[in-house]
């Protein structure tokens, strides 16, 4: 019977993983930061008019 080898960590480096929820939240700033510049772009126009 064969043993598998084992891998031992001996620095204590760590290497922290990204959360899993960050691509959502990337996903909705880029969301607002186009809105934000189709919404300024059209008050400035006067396409829309604010009420």
């Amino acid at each position: 019977m064969t043993h598998p080898s084992v891998t031992i960590q001996i620095t204590p480096e760590s290497a922290p993983s990204t959360p899993s929820w960050i691509g959502e939240v990337a996903a909705f700033v880029m969301f607002l930061r186009i809105l934000f510049v189709f919404l300024s772009d059209n008050f400035s126009s006067g396409l829309l008019q604010a009420a």
